[in-house]
């Protein structure tokens, strides 16, 4: 058994030993530390935060398991497509547009060398044109890119109403039309593109790949007797606003939509908690659901209610895009229970004293690509879902309690109004009520209850200052607000 002197002089020898060679081995911690300062540094120089709340990921789990869960690619999408071949324009709809779209979308754009030069409405080529400006940061997210580089010529506080894609020197392009936010007026179409560019636009241009099949794609639609395509005439006269409207009578499905409801006690749940709501009714069959300052107003006979939440705080609250922030609202309360497009998004300032900033949001349910209308004015239809977002809060959500059952019936094939027909109804129009603002044209679904549901049947609407008014093609009847 080892004794106490032993191991003392034990000790005494390894400190020794250690003594004698301590400035070898403070070399050694030295340059430890040194690689590991180097390496450290080189980390965080090359650490790249994930901070792009725009990507287009799944959305995470819903508090109300019902509809279905959207990405940012399945709202954002074009209120039109039209494809220029020979000096003749077309309309790309239903299948055509979303096969068109999503080829589109499937390509990786490379920057151009020409980057800012604004091309004209192309002879052979596409113009894809959105429903509501949409801010740039929130486009390039549905669209793939070759590199960081091409992606970063995307940015700032712009908006996009139109893109143009066109052949030159044997190489497709994809042309974005910038245009400051707030510059834009509100609810404009596509503007001319003939003419000298307004000094508030600008232009970014990628190339698409040399091996892209956008040309096959485009050409095997317009030779396939089954494509959803219809010659279309450009219209410059509407106020200033360029529409691209059928040359000649066009046949749209009509549809039957059974319809099923969700429960408004999965809403009040999930928004207000169940132990602190008070609930009150009425005889005009009003239910108020209180929560401190938050509420649902429920209307049972038309089976939609209204959320208001005046709970936020002042000063802007610092998170997500407001966009996807209200993508993933909806997806987290009863979800997209058919298809929708994000049909309006307005951006506005309340109270410059409080730093107050509001935003207006609209997602309209398309069939076949064409947006429903409500046929009552006012009404939160089984067509449309609204959100207010007030310093980046959800502030108020309406949307109807109907919804789509997986099925549906197509009806009958219906003859529209050529745009011979909509202009004049709409000359007729302005002359009768000259102060009148027409924001917008379109083709929509007029929805009409019946006994199996809600019966859709396409219908030419024009919007006025705020919602869509069903155009009138009788000469010896006054317009009526018939939108929703």
């Amino acid at each position: 058994m080892m004794n106490w002197k032993t191991f003392l002089r034990k000790m005494h020898k390894l400190y020794s030993s250690i003594w004698d060679n301590i400035e070898r081995i403070k070399s050694v911690f030295l340059s430890v530390l040194i690689l590991l300062s180097i390496f450290l540094t080189w980390n965080l120089w090359t650490f790249t935060p994930q901070t792009n709340v725009l990507e287009d990921q799944e959305p995470f789990k819903s508090a109300i398991e019902e509809g279905q869960k959207k990405k940012l690619t399945d709202i954002i999408r074009p209120k039109q497509i039209i494809v220029h071949q020979n000096g003749t324009n077309y309309w790309a709809y239903a299948q055509s547009q979303k096969k068109l779209y999503n080829a589109l979308q499937s390509e990786l754009l490379n920057i151009s060398d020409n980057a800012n030069h604004r091309h004209k409405t192309p002879d052979y080529g596409l113009s894809i044109i959105y429903p509501t400006p949409i801010p740039i940061e929130v486009l390039k997210e549905t669209f793939n890119f070759s590199g960081e580089s091409s992606r970063a010529q995307l940015s700032g506080d712009k908006v996009v109403e139109k893109v143009l894609v066109f052949l030159e020197d044997d190489r497709w392009k994809l042309q974005i039309e910038l245009q400051n936010a707030i510059d834009k007026d509100q609810g404009q179409t596509e503007p001319p593109s003939d003419g000298e560019p307004e000094k508030s636009k600008t232009t970014v241009e990628f190339q698409l790949p040399k091996n892209t099949d956008l040309g096959k794609t485009i050409d095997d639609l317009m030779n396939d007797e089954m494509s959803t395509i219809h010659e279309v005439k450009r219209v410059d006269d509407i106020q200033d606003k360029t529409y691209y409207w059928p040359v000649n009578d066009m046949k749209v499905q009509s549809y039957i939509v059974p319809t099923n409801t969700l429960d408004i006690d999965l809403f009040v749940k999930a928004l207000l908690p169940p132990d602190v709501v008070s609930k009150t009714s009425n005889d005009t069959g009003t239910t108020l659901f209180l929560r401190q300052r938050s509420q649902i107003k429920y209307f049972e006979t038309r089976e939609e209610f209204t959320y208001i939440n005046n709970q936020y705080t002042q000063g802007e609250v610092i998170r997500q895009n407001t966009i996807i922030q209200s993508l993933d609202f909806i997806n987290n309360h009863a979800g997209w229970t058919f298809d929708y497009y994000m049909e309006h998004y307005y951006d506005a300032e309340v109270d410059k004293d409080t730093n107050t900033k509001q935003k207006d949001l609209t997602y309209r349910m398309l069939m076949d690509g064409f947006p429903v209308i409500d046929e009552l004015p006012g009404s939160n239809s089984m067509g449309n879902m609204l959100l207010e977002v007030t310093n980046n809060q959800v502030t108020k959500y309406s949307r109807s309690l109907k919804y789509p059952e997986e099925y549906q019936l197509p009806s009958d094939m219906i003859s529209i109004p050529d745009a011979a027909s909509v202009e004049k109804a709409l000359q007729r129009l302005e002359e009768t009520y000259p102060n009148i603002r027409i924001n917008d044209v379109m083709l929509g679904y007029k929805a009409l209850q019946s006994d199996e549901g809600y019966r859709l049947i396409p219908t030419w609407y024009y919007k006025g200052t705020s919602s869509w008014v069903e155009i009138d093609f009788k000469k010896d009847e006054s317009p009526t607000n018939k939108g929703g």
